[in-house]
């Protein structure tokens, strides 16, 4: 990949308030969304959306290219990480 090349697979994690409206408009803006929450109904709410739903941390960052997370503070930041 160049830095000419385009992005085009985004893992998100944290699909809460902000999270779950956040990750909406990058499908919408035409990426491809691996997507991750421990809440299953927010999940669920991404999946209906077009992201395919990952299991884990793991898997949803497996293939991206860039990461985005919106996650509720430093904890979890790290946990993430």
């Amino acid at each position: 990949m160049s830095v000419a090349d385009p992005v085009s697979r985004v893992a998100f994690i944290g699909l809460g308030r902000m999270g779950g409206h956040m990750c909406r408009n990058v499908i919408t803006a035409g990426f491809a969304v691996s997507a991750f929450d421990l809440d299953g109904e927010a999940l669920g709410r991404a999946a209906a959306d077009g992201a395919r739903p990952a299991a884990s941390v793991a898997d949803c960052v497996r293939d991206a290219e860039i990461l985005l997370t919106s996650l509720p503070g430093p904890p979890q930041v790290e946990a993430v990480l």
